[in-house]
């Protein structure tokens, strides 16, 4: 999805609770800009599709399974959701502010907490922040569009893989579906930020003041 539509999209659909700039940075780092993807977790797949029609066939043909549906990656298992609802993409956006403004409540507006709460459920998420504060570092007026992120503090939160699930880290593409023309799956989120702002950016965004938060730990 081009980010001037997904941007337009959240304008338009996200709860008046969650920073616009902040749901647009998940929803990047999550589904990529991808409207109809489906993480399957109790396969550790990804599958992508070109159609909401195509994506719901593939729901409904594993109720069982724990998925998490479309650009915010809205997990049937953890939330009461409709599939068929929670694929459209107004609606995703719509609930995952919601969870996101509700995770920005719980964590008292500490960013990398609310972002780990998103993310995994629990306050330690290892790099993630890092990769939702990239795609804030990329959007244009950064000052005007991040107006609403909470307040920076230091969490004492440091990068780390305990505890997390390799396969959603590191899915498994199912390359047999088609991805939507257009859009850019995969991309890394550091690969056009400008490596003269990275370490007072991202310190800007998370808090981080000891040293650049993008470096491998």
């Amino acid at each position: 999805m081009d980010p001037g539509v997904l941007m337009a999209l959240i304008g338009q659909c996200s709860a008046a609770s969650a920073p616009p700039a902040l749901v647009y940075a998940v929803s990047k780092a999550e589904s990529g800009g991808h409207p109809f993807i489906v993480r399957d977790n109790t396969t550790g797949r990804v599958h992508l599709f070109p159609s909401y029609s195509a994506a719901l066939s593939f729901i409904n043909a594993y109720p069982r399974h724990s998925l998490d549906i479309g650009l915010m990656q809205i997990n049937t298992k953890a939330h009461k959701v409709r599939p068929e609802e929670v694929l459209s993409p107004c609606e995703n956006i719509r609930e995952g502010s919601e969870i996101l403004s509700r995770d920005m409540s719980r964590s008292g507006q500490d960013l990398r907490k609310t972002l780990c709460l998103y993310h995994r459920g629990k306050v330690n998420c290892g790099s993630y922040p890092e990769k939702v504060a990239a795609f804030l570092s990329r959007l244009p007026k950064r000052n005007q569009l991040v107006a609403g992120l909470p307040e920076k503090r230091s969490s004492g939160i440091r990068g780390t893989s305990t505890g997390e699930h390799p396969e959603k880290e590191n899915p498994v593409l199912d390359l047999a579906d088609t991805t939507p023309e257009g859009d850019n799956s995969g991309e890394d989120p550091e690969k056009e930020l400008d490596p003269q702002f990275r370490a007072a950016d991202i310190d800007e965004f998370m808090g981080n003041n000891k040293s650049n938060p993008l470096q491998a730990r």
